[in-house]
């Protein structure tokens, strides 16, 4: 059975930032606000539709996390879509480059307002890339709001190699850092990092053969498809599990969990995918360095016609797997 820790709801492509790591490559264009979806917010009643099934799903941890882009450009939908969680007994968390903390006074108010609708924690992403655009003092005063409102917060620091978390958090006082959790990600070649950060600056990592099925989030963007995972397999057309505007989520779920492809995926990883493709139809991508094993998920799947010969490659290793079992059965 596919677990998730979460249903994430990706409310916009649209940002106020263009960051050079950005993997869904969001922007301020509207190029970038349509790239996944007509509609450049998903309203508070289309939330709700997704969110009001969430304690029905067995599979699914009471968990609803607000993404995008940047969420919170859409201030009152946002509030909205906040409600709506405590609403229907959900925790609430949410994703921020917080932009919006441009004076203490802007912050305490925001935090104060979304800690009143719901919200339980925010995860601050700082990187390089984010402080090239928006000085760090935006989030110094961001934690202190959340702090003041009993906010749980989490930094992100997204780190290259000629930028580590140290060089990212020795701008964020000591006392302000205390008590704040520190997650930190390595950038990944995909999206806009492909060709705007250095292929030399990231860290690449031998991949093991490790599935995802412990990191999986029930991912929904702004136009309703739905996703394994809110690391790269939402930003490609051929891992949309289904869209919940026009069917239930349970329904998505439980034909995810028929798909052969993804039960694989998920369950015996990536390299092991690849390795599928490779033997099968002989396009290989074993030979090139990753970061981890959602970069070469996203890298398999991006390209539709390679997904393609992916899904038939593994229906022939399926055959040839039953055809194996049945020549060992006792006659």
């Amino acid at each position: 059975m596919l677990k998730f820790n979460a249903v994430v709801l990706t409310t916009t492509n649209l940002c106020n930032l263009r960051c050079r790591h950005c993997f869904p490559s969001s922007g301020p264009s509207k190029e970038e606000m349509y790239r996944y979806g007509s509609n450049k917010s998903m309203s508070p009643q289309q939330a709700e539709v997704y969110v009001r099934q969430i304690p029905q799903l067995k599979n699914v941890e009471k968990l609803l996390h607000l993404a995008g882009g940047e969420s919170t450009l859409f201030k009152n939908e946002f509030k909205a879509i906040i409600s709506l969680g405590k609403k229907y007994g959900l925790r609430v968390s949410m994703v921020t480059n917080c932009s919006w903390a441009k004076s203490q006074e802007e912050a305490d108010n925001f935090v104060e307002d979304w800690a009143q609708h719901g919200m339980m924690s925010v995860q601050m992403s700082v990187s390089k890339f984010h402080q090239e655009q928006l000085p760090i003092g935006h989030v110094i005063r961001a934690i202190r709001a959340c702090k003041k409102f009993g906010v749980l917060v989490i930094v992100r620091p997204i780190i290259i190699k000629s930028y580590i978390a140290a060089d990212i958090l020795k701008g964020i006082p000591t006392d302000v850092l205390d008590g704040v959790r520190i997650a930190t990600s390595k950038c990944q070649a995909v999206g806009r990092a492909r060709v705007q950060v250095s292929e030399d600056d990231f860290f690449y990592d031998d991949l093991a053969y490790l599935g995802c099925h412990h990191a999986l989030n029930l991912t929904i963007r702004q136009d309703g498809s739905v996703y394994p995972c809110c690391a790269g397999s939402d930003i490609t057309d051929s891992l949309c599990l289904g869209n919940a505007d026009k069917e239930p989520l349970a329904d998505i779920i439980t034909r995810a969990e028929l798909d052969p492809l993804l039960n694989i995926l998920v369950f015996q990883g990536t390299r092991y995918l690849a390795e599928i493709l490779r033997d099968y139809k002989g396009i290989d991508f074993t030979k090139k360095r990753y970061t981890n094993i959602c970069e070469l998920c996203n890298d398999m799947f991006l390209d539709n016609n390679i997904a393609r010969e992916l899904r038939l490659a593994v229906m022939e290793h399926l055959r040839k797997k039953e055809a194996e079992q049945l020549s060992f059965q006792p006659a």
